[in-house]
């Protein structure tokens, strides 16, 4: 990466191969940097399989909000492959952009790739956040490494596609940065969670999930008051229910450790939004969990990077699944 008399470069690109698994390195690393109480801003993608474990949809996560933004756009049920989505792309340029003006320690894109390679996509907020001087991750695929090269210059790293790699790059640039002002600037992360983002939440658990378990004790630790409700015993109505999901694929708000899911019996490509909501309602093991509501705000599932981008967790604190550790 760098030679021993060299500090490392504040840029910094993974290179990958078709056949890396590019997106879910940076969102795990990400993720893993935001449960240590790192502020980190941007976007990485999070794609969605169905049963098969074919890609049937693109969404990016904001690390500042922790909201989901659909970028794909389906071509129509005989077509192969989907478009990008005009309207997802300006979402994600808009979070780019106030990543870099909150001066977060580093702001992650998910790709530099042939959209930008050409002149398009988020290629203006990449000279943004380097022109601002942000510290900057990014993911180039391998034919667009010379476009890469061409547009940053020799300011950046070039990283293999490897965890230890990312990990060590961001281990020689992190003591380098400096904190910004703000509440509790001075504090210790723990400090800054128990003051300024303690919430009171909703959270509705099956009872014996070793799961909702360890979430409960993550947000307990974090500060968070929890109000807890049992998921199974509550008398959802079609109403109370569906805020939940929010823009989430239809796929996604349902448990996947259920016996029917499991067994195959749920066919979500034929599934109506009503018609998921009835069989929830029916049999409330489908539900994905937990459900959280905190003020107006509704999540169905534990997403780490979004519950801290949403609520704060502690840093340090254990790296916590989704569902359960059991099958239902």
């Amino acid at each position: 990466m760098t030679d021993g008399s060299a500090e490392a470069p504040r840029i910094a690109a993974i290179i990958y191969r078709g056949e890396d698994d590019v997106d879910t390195l940076l969102a795990e690393f990400a993720l893993a940097r935001l449960a240590a109480g790192d502020r980190l801003g941007g976007i990485v993608q999070r794609n969605i399989k169905d049963a098969a474990g074919k890609k049937i949809d693109m969404q990016l996560i904001d690390l500042m909000t922790g909201e989901a933004i659909g970028i794909s756009q389906a071509l129509g049920s005989g077509a192969g492959s989907c478009k990008l989505d005009a309207g997802g792309l300006a979402e994600s340029a808009q979070a780019v952009m106030r990543a870099v003006a909150s001066g977060t320690a580093l702001v992650v894109i998910n790709k530099f790739s042939k959209q930008e390679a050409t002149g398009k996509g988020l290629r203006n907020e990449f000279a943004e956040a380097i022109v601002a001087g942000r510290p900057l991750l990014t993911a180039v695929p391998e034919k667009c490494a010379d476009a890469w090269r061409a547009f940053i210059g020799d300011e950046g790293a070039v990283l293999p596609c490897s965890r230890a790699a990312i990990e060590s790059w961001w281990t020689e640039i992190a003591p380098r940065l400096t904190a910004p002002p703000g509440c509790g600037a001075t504090r210790t992360q723990d400090d800054l969670l128990r003051e300024c983002t303690v919430a009171r939440i909703v959270f509705y658990e099956k009872p014996g999930c070793i799961g909702n378990a360890r979430q409960k004790a993550l947000l307990t630790a974090s500060g968070h008051e929890l109000e807890v409700r049992n998921l199974l015993a509550e008398p959802w109505t079609r109403d109370t229910l569906r805020p939940f999901f929010g823009d989430k694929p239809l796929a996604e708000w349902f448990n996947q450790s259920s016996p029917k899911v499991k067994a195959g019996a749920i066919d979500f490509a034929a599934l109506s939004e009503d018609a998921a909501l009835a069989l929830m309602i029916d049999d409330p093991l489908l539900i994905r969990r937990p459900l959280m509501q905190s003020g107006d705000r509704r999540e169905v599932g534990f997403d780490q990077a979004v519950v801290h981008a949403w609520l704060g967790l502690q840093s340090g604190g254990p790296r916590v699944f989704d569902g359960c550790a059991m099958d239902d």
